[in-house]
């Protein structure tokens, strides 16, 4: 689930619901580090428990800071469409300053945000970063052993990608239907994903069938009416939480053909981040905030060896 403000400089991390609490690729993953809210759910579909518990513990929270950086008063309206998953009690912060309001019913598609091409902007450039990354795995040649290891952490930080990319005009632009009355914006807006750059970004690359632009469109288009979200009765409700609390015990049904790869040790990765830092100094497109970045994660592995603490 997407979700940003007006004028394009907030946006919050991506919702993202898989069907196992603590899936295999998590193992020994520091789950501060994924750069979205991650909730499970039996059929990884959005419920009202999931939409409630994310409204009061992520919305709220990271609302207030957001007016509370840009010297705003404490209030806010969460814009929903009329889904059936989404709450339909009373919804709002425990000082009554941040509530919502429902969309008419059937206008999505004609005035929801997020409906302009936010959305579908950010679905084709995750599409276009899991074809690179396919080009860049050792199983580029064999698409079914890609396929095989791409787990649910490759998915999660190319999507967060694929969010990040989107420009402040973007999600700007996405309000104009439904507010024409905000100030244009003046950033620059980021091209967004052609049908025909992924054409040619999979025929130059994969070993395969060329493919077609139309196998392509269909390829970028297949959820185009996938909802994301069911409704569900008391019983259903019950045997999801059931279902999620036996996983703890009983390892995820996601990644089942995933092999875990050893810890990396402190030194090893001292060592691997000074080559990646002696090779990122000389690119054309570093600067200077990422490299200090990277060396800022070197000390952190330095300072581990130091004090031999385990992995």
């Amino acid at each position: 689930m997407v979700c940003a403000n007006a004028t394009g400089n907030h946006r919050l991390p991506l919702l993202v619901i898989g069907k196992s609490k603590k899936p295999r690729a998590f193992k020994n993953l520091n789950m501060n580090a994924l750069p979205v809210n991650y909730y499970a759910q039996k059929s990884a579909w959005m419920d009202q428990t999931i939409f409630f518990d994310w409204f009061h513990k992520v919305f709220v929270p990271q609302v207030k800071v957001h007016l509370a950086e840009q010297q705003l008063p404490q209030k806010a309206l969460l814009l929903m469409d009329n889904a059936p998953t989404h709450p339909s009690g009373e919804l709002k912060s425990d000082d009554g300053n941040i509530t919502y309001l429902f969309l008419p019913t059937n206008t999505t598609p004609l005035i929801q945000p997020m409906d302009q091409g936010i959305i579908e902007n950010m679905k084709r450039r995750y599409r276009k970063y899991f074809i690179e990354s396919l080009l860049s795995s050792d199983d580029a040649i064999d698409i079914k052993e890609f396929w095989k290891k791409y787990t649910i952490k490759d998915a999660i930080f190319n999507v967060a990608s694929a969010w990040a990319d989107l420009s402040v005009s973007n999600l700007k632009n996405g309000w104009n239907k439904l507010w024409p009355e905000m100030i244009p914006c003046e950033s620059e807006e980021t091209e967004p994903v052609s049908v025909e750059e992924i054409v040619q970004l999979c025929n130059n690359g994969l070993h395969s069938e060329i493919l077609s632009t139309k196998e392509v469109t269909d390829w970028l288009e297949n959820d185009k009416q996938d909802g994301g979200s069911e409704i569900l009765n008391d019983e259903q409700i019950i045997l999801n939480v059931t279902a999620v609390e036996e996983e703890e015990i009983d390892e995820d049904v996601e990644d089942s053909g995933l092999d875990l790869k050893p810890l990396t040790s402190h030194s090893e990765a001292e060592a691997m981040l000074s080559k990646c830092i002696d090779w990122f100094e000389v690119q054309e497109e570093s600067n200077a905030t990422q490299v200090l970045l990277l060396r800022q994660i070197r000390n952190i592995t330095a300072k581990k060896k130091r004090i031999k603490k385990p992995n």
